[in-house]
């Protein structure tokens, strides 16, 4: 799995994983402290990565990049 995409919020990594699945790319949270336990963001921690596998990075950054373009990103 790769990081295609990284955020400070499990909900905007929701988003991301929902707009890749539209996609036909399957994806994952991945995040090294919990928000539950510390929802804080301190000097990169609480940072969530939205993960990929390696054959579906360069379909994912482009639906991404697609998808900010169209502007439902803001």
């Amino acid at each position: 799995m790769v990081p295609v995409h990284e955020c400070w919020s499990d909900s905007e990594g929701a988003i991301v994983v929902s707009v890749l699945r539209e996609h036909g790319v399957e994806a994952r949270l991945n995040s090294e402290v919990p928000h539950t336990v510390w929802p804080l963001i301190t000097d990169g921690l609480g940072k969530v990565q939205v993960l990929v596998s390696e054959d579906d990075a360069e379909e994912a950054r482009e639906a991404l990049k697609e998808y900010e373009e169209a502007g439902e990103g803001d």
